[in-house]
């Protein structure tokens, strides 16, 4: 499998990403998991994201899964491609053509699931090209592990806004979770949008594109692999720096950010991070981030147990993360208005 050179242009501005091994998992040490706790507590409360090394899911799997996503984007011929291109009646499956915030992504994407058939994210569709089955299995192995490695991760924060590590796994009885296999192309047909553009969307005509608009993730927690050795394209709004800077992923490592579920979750603790991704008129990318989300009935409501006053008054209204999802797909699949976002269920703005 060919790579790119990772290349990071003079005078950006790196974030320090945390770093936690989540190793000392194994060794059954309260002490050591109190302290990882804490650590990803305050990443969380400052940054919204982190990166986790030995993880546990496999190198070779990580390896197959990688290939497969390469050969199917750059040898599945278009017309195939077509065949299994997601629709507003189902969303899984191969696109082009995504919105965020209302303008046009330049990727390509494929969607895909646990098998069976959700009223809302649709059913899985797969390719019909000889490797297929090939590409199946491994997809399908590749979920079920980082499945288990977010719901683990899911375990860690929440501690975080002191409850137990399983108290929220009833709230993905129906796992609603999918993985998105992306491929940013190198962008030779549009101007690409700077590193230091500011935070309003461009406007392609005059500024330029980008890979994905910034959004922020609809869902509970989100785990990245991005290749390390591609453009590092990632980039994450501080606060601290008011700015976007670039998030450089370590090697054999999954980033880690919370997404709008957790938000609520934890009653504005933490912050689903504003994120955007730039496009490369010179190199291309692939990434794969599995989108961890609660059952479509899950009522989200503040779960935290902090003795804060913040915890003893919701900022947020209930709702169902059926409903959020819904909306939010509307907007990402089609110019539908003003994009759903997680603030319109606020109760009290001055919260922010």
């Amino acid at each position: 499998m060919s790579a790119s050179k990772t290349t990071i242009p003079s005078g950006t501005t790196l974030l320090e990403v945390p770093v936690f091994d989540l190793s000392v998992l194994e060794k059954n040490d309260p002490v050591s998991r109190k302290k990882l706790v804490e650590e990803i507590d305050k990443a969380c409360s400052d940054w919204g994201f982190f990166q986790i090394i030995n993880h546990g899911v496999p190198h070779t799997l990580i390896n197959e899964m990688e290939n497969e996503m390469e050969n199917f984007f750059m040898r599945t011929p278009l017309n195939e491609k077509e065949q299994v291109k997601r629709s507003a009646d189902n969303p899984r499956g191969w696109f082009n053509d995504e919105l965020t915030k209302q303008t046009l992504d330049f990727k390509e994407g494929f969607d895909v699931g646990f098998e069976g058939k959700f009223h809302i994210d649709g059913e899985n569709r797969w390719p019909a090209e000889a490797d297929a089955g090939r590409f199946k299995t491994t997809i399908q192995t590749y979920i079920k592990e980082v499945n288990s490695l977010a719901l683990k991760v899911l375990g860690l924060i929440v501690e975080g806004i002191g409850r137990s590590p399983k108290d929220l796994d009833q709230e993905f009885i129906e796992n609603t979770s999918f993985l998105r296999l992306n491929y940013y192309p190198e962008c030779t047909d549009y101007k690409v949008v700077d590193e230091n553009w500011s935070t309003n969307e461009p406007d392609i005509a005059k500024d330029g594109i980008l890979g994905i608009n910034k959004h922020t993730d609809a869902g509970a927690v989100t785990v990245l692999y991005q290749r390390h050795e591609d453009p590092s394209s990632l980039q994450v709004y501080s606060r601290r720096h008011r700015k976007f800077i670039r998030v450089i992923p370590r090697p054999n490592s999954f980033t880690i950010n919370i997404g709008d579920m957790m938000q609520v979750w934890s009653n504005d603790r933490y912050r689903s991070p504003i994120h955007r991704v730039l496009a490369n008129n010179q190199l291309r990318r692939f990434s794969a981030p599995y989108f961890l989300n609660p059952s479509y009935g899950s009522v989200i409501i503040n779960q935290s147990k902090l003795p804060t006053r913040a915890s003893k008054d919701s900022v947020y209204k209930p709702f169902t993360w059926g409903e959020f999802r819904r909306r939010r797909f509307e907007g990402d699949f089609g110019d539908c208005g003003t994009e759903i976002q997680i603030s319109d269920w606020k109760i009290n703005h001055s919260h922010l």
